[in-house]
């Protein structure tokens, strides 16, 4: 019987250390804001931006070699952002050079 509920108690001793664990580990912020990073869609910033050259393309031809230049900056400062204020900045900043595009 002693083997028994000394396996009992360290069964339930390495639950709650292991809960405990773990919702220290997932209430750190840095690693959440990490985690919500991944989840923003930035897909859907970059289809703006490829919407906005296309409206300056025809075929294969730029008619605005500048526009083509900025989307590719822009689309790589989206993918560098961080946070979700970081991402409309850029489109911000993206929309006050391609004032042609704003939404």
């Amino acid at each position: 019987m002693g083997l028994n509920v000394r396996f009992t108690v360290g069964v339930i001793v390495i639950i709650v250390v292991g809960f405990s664990a773990s919702a220290y580990f997932f209430s750190m912020n840095p690693f959440m804001d990490s985690i919500n990073m991944m989840m923003i869609d930035k897909s859907q910033y970059i289809e703006k931006m490829d919407e906005c050259l296309n409206k300056q393309t025809i075929g294969s031809i730029t008619l605005n070699s500048f526009t083509a230049k900025w989307v590719a900056d822009f689309k790589e400062k989206i993918m560098k952002a961080e946070t979700t204020e970081e991402l409309e900045n850029t489109m911000n900043e993206f929309y006050t050079i391609v004032s042609h595009c704003k939404p």
